[in-house]
């Protein structure tokens, strides 16, 4: 408080985050309010404790509020193909005109887990560094299966046969 123009502020934390909404009254000069109140952060610097970022100031406005949320489930589905299909509405909803933010919660993200095995690895002439480094070399999105490339997938499938 003590910022003019402050209606009333909203605050929550949990272990390792913080987060204080600033309410201005109806009107406020949006310009001159973020001054105002980045003022008043810059003048109690001070009071934040050691290692802890520094705050960060993100304007909102009645059009940022959540008009739609919309939650997937089936018993036939797993979190995986939801996600899938929510990614799917993601992009969707994002192309819509005037929607200015689509978030994608939940679910599990793709990813790809290789498990060496060191014996058949040796024998085929590779070290776990080539497996890491062809890992990286083919760290990029391809359509057709997802985050990991084909020719990846391939490489893998002969270095572990």
């Amino acid at each position: 408080m003590g910022v003019p123009g402050v209606e009333y502020l909203y605050s929550t934390s949990s272990p390792g985050l913080s987060m204080v909404v600033v309410r201005f009254y109806v009107g406020e000069d949006e310009e001159n309010a973020i001054v105002r109140l980045n003022q008043k952060l810059a003048g109690n610097m001070d009071r934040i404790p050691p290692g802890v970022s520094q705050p960060l100031v993100k304007p909102r406005s009645i059009d940022d509020v959540p008009i739609l949320a919309v939650t997937l489930w089936g018993e036939r589905y797993d979190d995986d193909q939801l996600r899938q299909v929510a990614a799917q509405v993601h992009d969707a909803v994002k192309e819509v005109p005037d929607v200015s933010e689509v978030t994608l919660l939940g679910g599990r993200p793709r990813e790809l887990r290789v498990d060496i095995d060191p014996a058949r690895l040796a024998s085929a002439g590779l070290d776990p560094i080539a497996v890491r480094r062809a890992i990286q070399g083919s760290n990029v999105r391809d359509t057709s299966v997802g985050p990991v490339s084909a020719n990846l997938t391939s490489r893998m499938k002969r270095a572990t046969s």
